[in-house]
């Protein structure tokens, strides 16, 4: 019978689980004697049961991903379990070989070739949750959505911490933070409705116009931005010739947003593949990369119903963080990732008007300048003797800056790709 001592383990977890069997004894490996022991073949089952479920086998691999492999493509890199083990660092050479060789002696066909688990590929867990998810809230009640509430909540407990969200999970904008509106303006009625009431057009759309749009459902309307210009451009997807009218908001006070492109890294806790959960919190850490990339995308021309479960994400965020969290931060697909957006929780969207937003306007003339290299436009606005400035909301939670109105032109549309080689096998 062979034992082993504390002194010849350094994985904590199976450490732990050495300690508790509180026994002296003499080490079979080292031969320290009076030491804290256990039998080494009750450790390495303990141990190879736990790793085991942490690996990933040749075995299970798709056709593709094994033939890749063994042409010699580094996009999944199997290796033998010794291999893994040791760079895991878990102790004594010789025991780290036994427990190798169990792991062998337990797998499919005495597989030796293994990843560890991190859910990169077609096995990740929270895929098949999601698409059952997806299929919950398309088919089945999508508000007190009870099954839909527990995938949530296993999802995004990484943000919780004591029922708070953590800190290092959230963005602060405060009253210095420009925020960016932008609407494709071709005519010049449009941008004079623009021009006559800056906050009020390019402000959030009045909820009995809102369509659907990847975060909020028809009749729920949530305030978008962009921090900067550029990126407000991108989102709206104008196409070369379009001119576009774009105005800046700043924040009445701070504000808290969830940051999504944060979430990942708070989910890639140091989890050891001995832990017994390892392949669960793996699986949602990766799932999490293409959730947020989901999030982020903008809202297609064409109404779908796909929307749905990224609105009822949306909504569970505001319901359930909604007193500590203003909305979402997101990086801009539209840019490729250089750019944010930012989407406010609906109670928190909308604007104080400025003071040049104005209604019963009895005319307004555009007129524009191109002499000499100098371009501009000019507006003459004619009040109507009961004109009146826009109420101003005491509760609004943003304002729109006077001043702040420019009106570009679009050059050109620079579209980026990635070449994906098509293989065709005729039998």
């Amino acid at each position: 019978m062979k034992y082993i001592c504390e002194n010849c383990i350094v994985n904590e977890i199976l450490k732990a689980e050495l300690l508790k069997t509180q026994q002296l004894g003499r080490c079979s490996y080292c031969g320290s004697g009076s030491v804290n022991v256990m039998k080494s073949e009750e450790l390495i089952q303990f141990g190879g049961e736990r790793l085991i479920k942490s690996l990933y086998s040749i075995e299970h691999a798709t056709l593709y991903q094994s033939g890749m492999f063994f042409e010699g493509s580094d996009e999944i890199s199997f290796k033998p379990v010794s291999d893994i083990i040791q760079e895991l660092d878990v102790g004594d050479e010789d025991f780290e070989d036994e427990l190798a060789d169990y792991i062998i002696s337990n797998s499919v066909n005495g597989t030796d070739l293994f990843i560890l688990d991190y859910g990169e590929h077609s096995n990740n867990s929270y895929e098949k949750k999601w698409s059952n998810f997806t299929k919950s809230t398309a088919h089945k009640h999508r508000f007190f959505n009870k099954d839909a509430k527990v995938f949530l909540d296993s999802l995004f407990e990484v943000l919780v911490d004591d029922g708070e969200v953590k800190t290092n999970a959230i963005t602060t904008v405060d009253r210095n933070t420009e925020l960016f509106r932008a609407r494709i303006a071709n005519d010049d009625n449009t941008r004079k409705q623009v021009v006559a009431n800056p906050a009020y057009q390019l402000g959030r759309v009045p909820e009995w116009l809102a369509g659907e749009q990847r975060m909020t459902p028809t009749g729920i309307s949530s305030l978008y931005c962009a921090l900067d210009r550029n990126t407000c451009f991108s989102e709206v997807r104008a196409i070369t010739g379009d001119c576009v009218i774009s105005g800046m908001f700043k924040p009445n006070e701070e504000l808290h947003l969830l940051d999504l492109t944060k979430i990942h890294n708070l989910s890639q806790l140091s989890v050891d593949p001995f832990n017994e959960h390892f392949v669960e919190f793996s699986h949602r850490s990766e799932f999490l990369i293409n959730l947020m990339f989901l999030m982020s995308k903008p809202a297609s021309r064409n109404v779908s119903s796909s929307y749905i479960s990224t609105q009822v994400i949306f909504e569970y965020l505001s319901i359930k963080f909604g007193r500590e969290l203003s909305g979402l931060m997101f990086n801009s697909v539209q840019t490729g990732g250089k750019g944010k957006n930012v989407v406010f929780f609906p109670e928190y969207s909308s604007v104080r008007p400025s003071l040049n937003s104005f209604k019963n306007i009895k005319s307004i003339s555009e007129f524009y300048n191109d002499f000499g290299g100098l371009q501009y436009y000019y507006y003459s606005i004619e009040k109507s003797p009961e004109t009146s400035s826009t109420g101003r909301d005491p509760k609004a939670k943003l304002k729109f800056i006077d001043g702040s109105l420019i009106i570009s032109n679009v050059e050109a549309v620079i579209t980026k790709t990635e070449d994906i080689k098509v293989e065709i096998s005729v039998k």
